[in-house]
């Protein structure tokens, strides 16, 4: 008798807000099929805080299904929408963001289940597609009399059709998780014009082996092993107040974001054009925000110091020296704006960045400069509410002033009434201030405090 689909625990525990679920190939396993690859996610520390599970289904390669006589493996789309009801209403139902990792058939599996149900989408922070028959395999004419899951996987079949078509009318709907998909060099199986073409190119991803080997590494280096832990664990460690699971579900939020408010940039008002743009900006689209924020809401101070954000990111990142001249002309005009109209909230938060850009750069010789800024920032921040982000930015602005004492008691005032818990506000304000502590050469004198700070969000 067949087995129905199984849910394979990996590992679990009490808090974890998210999950790793492996999705087998044809006439694989739940455990055999990932047996020498997931043991190292479990090893990688930037993983910590996902647990993982393996998702199982009949599919059996030498037993025909002949239709009403004996039961036979289900077809892919039944499977897809067992692992919806799985993802839904079983064990993986309590987490925040899901991370599929799939093989072979399994990659058809969860795109047909994406596209089937826009909730799991919205739930889904990556998918890798590993030796996946995107485009069908015209191999598999040889079983579709005898195999429902190999007629589903015929090139010329109902099923590759379907969810090609579907795939380029719905996917481009919504801002999509991130996607990688990755072909063996040797995989003979599964050639590389079924794996790769259907998806840009920008996705695509090749490893060393045969259609079983990529998914079958022998050591913690292996190219199939690091792309997975370098998409979902970055570059943060698991003991840094931003891990891979907190920066995976701020995606999530992110993305919510985009679908809500993109589709009436026209009509939004500087506030929600402002969220717009910090969500884009998030996704790591920063030339589509900036596009945002230079078309409209330039009268807008605040908006005015979001684009001014995301020009001081890119200099940080691609050291563009015309980011960093737009970027301090925008926070220098909006904090002369504001200061003019007694906006103290708006006029402490440009002070402050002018005294950022102005201690990042290079050929800095301007202390003096910005400490008499940081002065004003503090008085600016004396007649506003004693809020997350004044706190914050008093605590910034003592550092500038070499008081360390002040600032990390400022911060831990923050952090004491932060927005909620791993947001966005959080992790800019400890990103903002770990560099600023490195340029001033305090970071090994707080690192671990500031840490330990800004670990309450946990």
């Amino acid at each position: 008798m067949k087995q129905p689909p199984r849910l394979q625990v990996l590992r679990q525990n009490d808090i974890a807000e998210n999950a790793i679920l492996f999705v087998h190939g044809f006439s694989g396993d739940e455990v055999e099929t990932w047996q020498d690859f997931y043991p190292f996610l479990l090893d990688e520390s930037s993983l910590n805080q996902w647990d993982v599970f393996s998702l199982g289904y009949p599919s059996e390669k030498f037993s025909p299904d002949i239709r009403g006589i004996w039961t036979g493996d289900p077809s892919i789309q039944t499977i897809a929408t067992s692992l919806y009801t799985q993802a839904n209403y079983g064990q993986l139902g309590q987490y925040k963001a899901l991370a599929f990792i799939a093989h072979s058939m399994g990659g058809l599996v969860v795109q047909r289940s994406l596209l089937d149900h826009q909730d799991l989408l919205q739930r889904t922070s990556h998918v890798f597609l590993f030796g996946t028959p995107s485009n069908g395999l015209k191999k598999a004419g040889w079983g579709k009399w005898f195999k429902r899951q190999a007629e589903d996987m015929d090139a010329d079949g109902e099923f590759i059709k379907k969810l090609r078509n579907d795939w380029a009318i719905d996917w481009p709907k919504t801002a999509p998780p991130y996607l990688w998909v990755i072909a063996g060099d040797q995989d003979e199986f599964v050639p590389v014009h079924s794996s790769l073409s259907p998806f840009p190119t920008e996705q695509h991803w090749v490893v060393s082996g045969n259609h079983q080997q990529i998914v079958h590494p022998q050591a913690s280096d292996s190219l199939s092993i690091q792309i997975v832990v370098k998409e979902i664990g970055g570059d943060a460690p698991s003991a840094s107040p931003w891990n891979s699971a907190r920066v995976a579900l701020q995606m999530l939020d992110f993305r919510t974001a985009v679908n809500l408010l993109e589709p009436h940039t026209d009509e939004l008002d500087n506030l929600h054009l402002v969220e717009l743009a910090l969500a884009l900006d998030g996704l790591g689209e920063r030339d589509k925000a900036l596009e945002v924020l230079g078309n409209r809401g330039r009268n807008s101070t605040d908006a005015q110091g979001v684009l001014a954000g995301r020009l001081k990111r890119r200099w940080r990142v691609e050291g563009r020296r015309k980011d960093y001249e737009q970027a301090f002309k925008l926070y220098e005009t909006a904090y002369e704006t504001a200061t003019q109209n007694q906006d103290h909230p708006q006029a402490f938060y440009h002070g402050i960045n002018l005294c950022f850009l102005l201690t990042a750069k290079i050929d800095n010789n301007e202390q003096s400069r910005v400490e008499a800024i940081a002065q004003e920032v503090l008085k600016h921040c004396q007649q506003a509410p004693q809020d997350f982000w004044c706190l914050g930015t008093q605590g910034e602005a003592q550092l500038y002033l070499n008081h360390l004492d002040e600032a990390l008691n400022k911060f831990q005032e923050a952090m004491q009434i932060s927005p909620q818990p791993k947001s966005w506000q959080v992790w800019s304000m400890y990103e903002q201030v770990s560099q600023v502590a490195d340029i001033m050469g305090h970071y090994n004198n707080t690192k671990s405090q500031l840490e330990q700070i800004f670990r309450q969000a946990e």
